[in-house]
């Protein structure tokens, strides 16, 4: 079975093959029902701040398994292309430029439960008309934050030292149970490139459903702190290893 992916060095659509296996383990003398979907999705400065689904969705059952991990991820704005283009190398830009130009962005990964396709599809037409709503809201409200902190707090490292051992695993990853696995990619320090964050997740029976793997940039909470990216393209580079797991 194969997908697309968009080309890491290219950033064009081009063929992504998707692992589908099914597999008999034996436990016990009984044989255990093994399905299975690995993907890899790579991009190269790409325009959009919403990029989804990715990867084929996917029926978790009870026991079900979804791990993943991002590679060379890293934002740019339009400005610092523009910059380089005028002569002034990336070589001239400091990390703090870089950084101050990014300030108030909150890139992030949602592995997010739909009844059905038709479901996603509005979801997605819904941020398409309208990229000022942020698709992992309740994530950045506090509502499922570690701790009840919130999330959406600029660079500060504190809410990355811990997370929920007894279900997701991995720095910025916050639970939402039956609303969700997060990923958070906005502490640049921790998360981004040459960082290989990752998580895994084990399904209970009250997060059984059809899931859906999205990317987001959502913009600041601030209209004040928005209005310094009009007119700005915010760029994203990034490479997946994903895989879902189901036994039965």
């Amino acid at each position: 079975m194969s997908s697309s992916y968009y080309n890491y060095t290219t950033s064009k659509m081009v063929p992504s093959l998707i692992l589908l296996f099914f597999l008999f383990i034996s436990n016990s003398g009984n044989n255990n029902f093994v399905s299975a979907t690995k993907h890899t999705f790579a991009t190269k400065n790409d325009r959009r701040t919403f990029i989804g689904p990715l990867g084929l969705p996917f029926g978790f059952l009870d026991g079900g398994e979804y791990s993943l991990r991002v590679y060379h991820f890293k934002l740019h704005l339009t400005s610092r292309i523009e910059m380089a283009a005028k002569g002034k190398t990336n070589n001239n830009i400091s990390l703090e430029e870089e950084r101050e130009q990014l300030n108030g962005l909150h890139p992030g990964f949602l592995l997010k439960r739909f009844e059905t396709e038709a479901e996603f599809e509005r979801f997605q037409d819904t941020i398409l008309d309208n990229p000022t709503i942020c698709g992992f809201e309740p994530f950045l409200t506090g509502e499922f934050a570690i701790n009840g902190d919130k999330l959406y707090i600029g660079n500060d490292d504190s809410l990355f030292k811990e997370h929920d051992s007894a279900v997701a695993v991995g720095p910025g990853v916050i639970d939402g149970g039956s609303e969700g696995i997060f990923l958070s990619m906005k502490n640049d320090e921790l998360m981004w490139a040459p960082n290989t964050p990752s998580l895994n997740h084990t399904f209970v029976v009250d997060e059984v459903g059809y899931y859906f793997l999205f990317y987001q940039i959502c913009l600041p909470v601030d209209q004040v702190d928005m209005t310094k990216f009009l007119f700005k393209e915010i760029r994203s580079t990034f490479l997946l290893d994903f895989h879902y797991k189901n036994y039965d």
